[in-house]
């Protein structure tokens, strides 16, 4: 806990404020294209008559991305929030327990978006390289169990993010930086286990995101770069 009697200086604080006003606009604004280009994506891929297994995976990608891109300004901007609305609307306890919440709902939208784009890569993968064994696989109905399975891996996998912030509901204000706004995470909460930060927090998570993805995509679309070409090579000497 921090003392509640600490004193910050105002100065510091109004300093800080248009960076963080100018933050908010910007990354707002690009956020607002990136949600009208997946609704783009989304009433494309509803209208059209013929529907793949890569469409399927695009829709649910385009609509996850939205939600990721929501949970994430909503968590991200938390303190910009009590500058730009008025202080009856949003206060720092408020934009705080955003932190609870939203978090790990964005740590859910980003492991289906990361891991669907894996899901397109093998799927094109498939198509190419294994035309014939993409008619067993490369369907309609088996994308669907894709994001099915994907939707569950992902909540099952962040369930633990649900519970590294839990405390800060039973604290009151002292909980919360009188110079930042931000909340504090207290010492006895999951988030500040040790073994839980670098097992899990840091190390699964720079696994399961980005390691195992990029791996994935780098080997998949390798393949495929290296299919194309010899096709390429094929047609050119014929």
């Amino acid at each position: 806990m921090i003392n509640s009697t600490v004193v910050c200086s105002e100065v510091g604080e109004d300093k800080m404020a248009p960076y963080k006003l100018f933050n908010f606009v910007l990354i707002m604004s690009i956020s607002l294209v990136g949600i009208l280009g997946n609704l783009l994506v989304i009433l494309t891929f509803s209208r059209q008559k013929r529907r793949t297994s890569a469409t399927t995976f695009l829709k649910n990608l385009a609509t996850f991305d939205i939600f990721l891109i929501i949970s994430t300004n909503l968590f991200a901007h938390r303190y910009a929030y009590t500058l730009v609305f008025p202080k009856s609307w949003v206060d720092h306890m408020t934009a705080g327990k955003l932190t609870i919440g939203v978090l790990p709902i964005s740590y859910i939208c980003q492991s289906f978006s990361t891991w669907t784009v894996v899901a397109v890569a093998l799927d094109r993968y498939i198509h190419v390289c294994h035309p014939l064994k993409a008619m067993k696989w490369c369907r309609i109905k088996i994308a669907n169990k894709v994001v099915l399975g994907i939707v569950i891996i992902s909540v099952v996998y962040n369930i633990p993010r649900f519970f590294e912030y839990y405390k800060i509901l039973q604290v009151a204000k002292e909980a919360i930086d009188p110079c930042t706004g931000y909340f504090l995470t207290p010492a006895n909460s999951l988030g500040a286990n040790e073994i839980y930060k670098y097992s899990y927090a840091f190390g699964m998570y720079m696994t399961v995101m980005y390691a195992l993805p990029l791996g994935s995509l780098l080997f998949f679309n390798g393949k495929l770069i290296k299919k194309l070409n010899s096709l390429a090579l094929i047609i050119n000497l014929s």
